[in-house]
Parts: C-alpha cells; structure tokens; sequence
C-alpha cells in the first residue's frame, strides 16, 4: 500500500542523541504488520530519509492518522535488536 507520510513537530525529532529538524513530506510503499504498523522502505531520491526504513506504529488509541515513526537502517522486521536511527511522529493517510 502506498502512504503519504507528513512529519509533524509532535514531541520533537531525534537521532543519535541530537534534536533534528522535521523532514518533509514523502511517500513510502509499505505493508502493514501486527495491528496497525505501517513498515516500508523510504525511495524518494533527494530526500534526506531516501534508503532508510521506516515503521509507523498508531500513536493513539483511536485511529486518527498520527503515527510514531522509527527509521531504521536496516528492515526492522530482521532484527529485534536494532534501535531506531531517527524517532520523530507524522500524520499518514493511503493515497
């Protein structure tokens, strides 16, 4: 399924310690796993998060379209030990 993921401020965005700015806007081909994650490989040449992949886990109970998002160097469905790269928050919708 295809995703239209729009990063939102949220709580913050953070990677390897460090506070980082929102990415834009990008779309990302993924399937859905357990419940409602969201796991895919980001392929938007030119955007800072282009190679990466990226899981969107439901943020509330209530289905609203925010999502946490983990980026991960590898697909985390390979290991269960890999921390996230990058942890931010997002907005989603199916295009």
């Amino acid at each position: 399924m295809r995703i239209l993921v729009t990063p939102i401020y949220g709580l913050g965005w953070f990677g390897s310690g460090t506070t980082l700015d929102v990415p834009p806007e990008f779309l990302l081909e993924a399937e859905e796993t357990s419940g409602s994650i969201f796991i895919g490989q980001v392929s938007n040449p030119g955007h800072s998060l282009d190679g990466y992949w990226v899981a969107l886990s439901q943020r509330h109970t209530v289905k609203d379209g925010y999502y946490n998002l983990n980026v991960y160097e590898g697909d985390p469905r390979l290991s269960t030990m890999d921390s996230p790269h990058i942890s931010g928050f997002a907005q989603a919708a199916l295009t």
